[in-house]
């Protein structure tokens, strides 16, 4: 499966089986325009799988050797007020990254906060 964006059959059926598990976030918060690497810690990782931010699927920068961590770059937050997604995996559709694949599995809260903007500069 290694560089396909496409799972093969006895993938998803591995994964549908609950072999893959989400176990933290780091780091659990970060701001509305995106752009921060968050790892996925975990167990089961694999080519076939995506990190899912609420009903966005990105493809994972890397994942480890183990299977233990993915590392995705948080896309951009809708509201520029800041909310909370839900951050899972998702299994990867044959359009890649950008839409929601399934349904993110063992899913957990990521914060997103309002981009500081600097009011004023003193010497």
């Amino acid at each position: 499966m290694a560089g396909s964006l496409f799972a093969t059959p006895a993938e998803v059926a591995r994964l549908a089986e609950g072999a893959v598990a989400v176990r933290a976030l780091t780091p659990e918060r970060g701001f509305v325009t995106g752009g921060l690497r968050v790892a996925v810690h975990g167990a089961g990782f694999t080519d076939a799988l995506a990190c899912q931010f609420g009903p966005r699927v990105v493809a994972p920068v890397s994942i480890n050797e183990q299977g233990t961590e993915m590392l995705c770059v948080a896309p951009p937050f809708a509201n520029h007020a800041g909310g909370f997604v839900r951050v899972g995996v998702a299994i990867r559709g044959g359009g890649g990254a950008g839409a929601a694949a399934s349904a993110p599995r063992g899913a957990l809260t990521f914060a997103y906060e309002v981009t500081p903007r600097p009011t004023s500069v003193a010497p």
